[in-house]
């Protein structure tokens, strides 16, 4: 099994390399609670919500509500939104999924989310 991760990353890391020219230092590996622990230490994440997210799921312990518009999201609701995939498209997920990478990277590079 470690093998096939290691494969997995190697691959990434050529992808990357290949797509973006860039080089990749390394590799980590988050959980449901480590990103949600994530955007928590970054005092949360602002993003816009395109349409209404509504999903409860009691088995698997997600409760997605969000309204359209401007959101300033804990790490909870960061982890529903780029998780909901029951009101539309796995495409509109991943451009879910872009648009909070997108604004992880602007908040990370404020120098005021650090000092």
């Amino acid at each position: 099994m470690r093998e096939i991760l290691e494969t997995q990353q190697k691959h990434l890391a050529e992808t990357i390399k290949r797509i973006f020219g860039i080089e990749s230092d390394g590799v980590i590996e988050v959980n449901f609670e480590g990103f949600q622990a994530i955007v928590d230490a970054l005092d949360g994440i602002d993003l816009t919500v395109e349409k209404k997210l509504d999903y409860d799921d009691n088995w698997g312990n997600l409760h997605i509500h969000l309204k359209p518009g401007f959101q300033h999201m804990n790490g909870y609701q960061a982890m529903g939104y780029v998780r909901m995939r029951h009101s539309d498209t796995d495409q509109m997920r991943s451009k879910r999924q872009h648009n909070f990478i997108e604004a992880m990277r602007t908040k990370v590079k404020q120098p005021s989310t650090f000092g």
